[in-house]
């Protein structure tokens, strides 16, 4: 990890003991410029979008994603994990989903995150997130979660008569 990582982790550090989803978008924002320069470090697979570990520690992790056209997440949780994405590169879709009682997700809305934008993740939300097939460019992402994500929930899609 060079110099510009240890500025912001030093910075997430220092309140690790306040930490809250706001709080991590606010130290996302201030160090915007230095978190862009983790995009050279995305790597991509054509199997699957593919993560790479920028830094971990008990309180907190950060995660550079590179995503190929059409590459998404399975629908998940974070398991009690809240934090941050930002868009290094391209454009991030987002799909945001409610769950009934038999923990099947219906999809609720979309979003689509440009270069420079931090989106919000908290303990509650079952999202999908990845790089649109239409897109044909590459996308990477930054995350940072707080605690280190452990496990994530699965979910599978509710599909509704008209589908």
């Amino acid at each position: 990890m060079n110099r510009i990582d240890d500025d912001l982790t030093n910075s997430i550090e220092m309140v690790s003991d306040y930490l809250d989803k706001a709080l991590i978008a606010e130290i996302m924002e201030e160090h915007k410029g230095n978190i862009m320069r983790w995009s050279r470090l995305a790597r991509f697979e054509v199997e699957a979008y593919c993560r790479t570990p920028v830094f971990k520690c008990s309180e907190f992790e950060i995660v550079v994603v590179g995503w190929m056209p059409g590459q998404f997440t399975p629908i998940h949780d974070h398991a009690g994990s809240f934090g941050a994405v930002m868009v290094l590169k391209g454009e991030c879709v987002e799909e945001y989903y409610f769950t009934n009682t038999l923990g099947k997700a219906s999809l609720l809305e979309a979003a689509t995150h440009r270069k420079g934008e931090i989106s919000i993740v908290d303990q509650s939300t079952v999202h999908r997130v990845g790089n649109s097939l239409a897109s044909k460019i590459r996308c990477i992402t930054a995350h940072i979660y707080a605690p280190p994500l452990g496990t994530m929930g699965i979910y599978e899609e509710e599909l509704t008569a008209n589908a």
